[in-house]
């Protein structure tokens, strides 16, 4: 497990584009593994992306509704639908699982259509939850250890 040491807001300035320098400065170890990094919506950026395949690193995150291009997909679109959006290396999908509920993910590391059966949910989706499960679980355990 590797970390960083966050010491505080810094007083003299704001930092721009910090979750872009702490996610390079984590995956700087793994440059060139063809390893993935699965995030949440927090450190959503098309630019890292493309940087970290830069790296041969594929990322998988959710993005948030506002924030792509499907706006509104949850309002518009009916439910149980699934929607890919193909550009260059990147991925993006939009599944519609509620009604007024889309989840909206961006992948490197998918670049088809792939339903995964019998739940009908993307490939994608699927490999997301598989994965970010392993991130919160740790998370859980380090709070465990919190002082």
């Amino acid at each position: 497990m590797m970390g960083i040491l966050y010491t505080g807001k810094s007083v003299t300035s704001r930092e721009k584009n910090q979750s872009k320098r702490v996610v390079e400065e984590l995956a700087a170890p793994f440059k060139n593994s063809n390893g993935n990094i699965t995030t949440d919506n927090i450190l959503t950026m098309m630019p890292l992306a493309k940087h970290l395949l830069s790296w041969r690193l594929t990322l998988v995150e959710t993005l948030k509704e506002n924030k792509s291009r499907e706006k509104g997909a949850s309002k518009t679109r009916a439910e149980l639908s699934i929607v890919f959006d193909f550009h260059e290396n990147v991925t993006i999908c939009s599944d519609v699982a509620k009604k007024s509920k889309a989840v909206i993910l961006l992948s490197t590391m998918h670049h088809d259509k792939t339903i995964e059966v019998p739940k009908q949910k993307p490939e994608i989706l699927h490999f997301y939850n598989k994965t970010v499960w392993h991130r919160c679980y740790e998370q859980n355990a380090w709070n465990l250890y919190d002082l």
